[in-house]
């Protein structure tokens, strides 16, 4: 009894290996080709001795999954209200949408993402503020830090480390003691 069932487990596990293994070489010989959503122009490797045409900037944006690709920039922040952040060679931030295209050029020392329609932006002394999706500041640089709207509110602290409440005009609302 216990010899058959020894090779009945012998036999079952030769079987899935052989299965499996046949498996990964049909998968390995029929590539799958998935339907793409990137735009690509980037240099190409020669594969043969054929010229081809001059490479141009590598710049391709992909809106799956919500997100996009570019290679012009450092770094790319995912989709918040329609826009994500962007950071430029020089450092500065801005906005682009989900085709690529930038709506709010990259100007700010820092930036975050859209939050009830604003976003909290830096300037280049580190002062924060908060600019509305067409980049138009709407609540001036002058804090020295700031947090996100939430309710239409938003804790905010000035130079004296003094916390306030603001609303989405800029209008302090409450002032902590």
């Amino acid at each position: 009894m216990k010899k058959k069932l020894t090779i009945r487990l012998a036999l079952l596990i030769l079987c899935a290996f052989s299965i499996n293994t046949a498996f990964a070489q049909d998968v390995r010989q029929k590539p799958v080709v998935k339907k793409q959503t990137t735009t690509t122009t980037k240099k190409q490797t020669p594969a043969s001795t054929k010229k081809q045409a001059p490479a141009k900037k590598q710049s391709s944006a992909s809106t799956k999954q919500n997100q996009v690709t570019t290679h012009k920039w450092k770094e790319v922040g995912g989709f918040h209200e329609g826009l994500a952040k962007v950071q430029d060679a020089n450092g500065k931030w801005g906005y682009i949408d989900k085709t690529g295209k930038v709506i709010i050029p990259c100007q700010w020392k820092y930036a975050l993402n859209f939050n009830e329609g604003l976003a909290k932006v830096a300037d280049d002394n580190w002062k924060y503020g908060y600019i509305d999706k067409t980049g138009k500041v709407v609540i001036p640089c002058k804090w020295n830090w700031a947090e996100d709207f939430s309710e239409g509110l938003a804790n905010v602290k000035d130079a004296n480390d003094k916390w306030f409440k603001i609303d989405k005009t800029g209008k302090v609302v409450k002032e902590y003691k």
